[in-house]
C-alpha cells in the first residue's frame, strides 16, 4: 500500500516546517545516537560504542563524546563528528539528510 509513502511525507514536512519536539526526540528516542560514516569500514553505519559496548553521542556543549544514556548531557541531533579518528553523525542527522534531500 501507500502507508510507507504517507509517513514519509509527514516526516519530510515536519522537517521542512521544522516541527519537530526536540525533547520529546533526546529523551524516548536514539536520535542522539552517534552512527558510524567510514564507507568501507566493517563498522560503517553502525551505532558507535565506547570500550564497554554503551552507545556514545556528541555533547554540543562540552564539544566530545559522551554516554548516550548520561542525564546531564547536551546531546548533538545534527552535525558531523570525528570520535577516535571516525567521523560519526546522530541518527537524526541521517533523517534529515535523508527526508529534505
Amino acid at each position: 500500500g501507500t502507508d510507507g509513502l504517507f509517513v514519509f511525507a509527514l516526516i519530510h514536512e515536519l522537517l521542512k516546517a521544522g516541527r519537530v519536539d526536540l525533547d520529546y526526540l533526546l529523551r524516548y528516542t536514539n536520535a542522539h545516537v552517534l552512527v558510524i560514516q567510514e564507507p568501507g569500514a566493517v563498522d560503517d553505519g553502525l551505532f558507535l560504542r565506547d570500550s564497554d559496548g554503551t552507545l556514545v553521542a556528541w555533547d554540543r556543549v562540552a564539544k566530545t563524546s559522551v554516554n548516550a544514556t548520561e542525564p546531564d548531557a547536551k546531546p548533538a541531533l545534527t552535525g558531523s563528528f570525528t570520535v577516535d579518528g571516525r567521523r560519526c553523525v546522530p541518527v537524526f542527522q541521517l533523517i534529515a539528510d535523508r527526508y529534505l534531500d
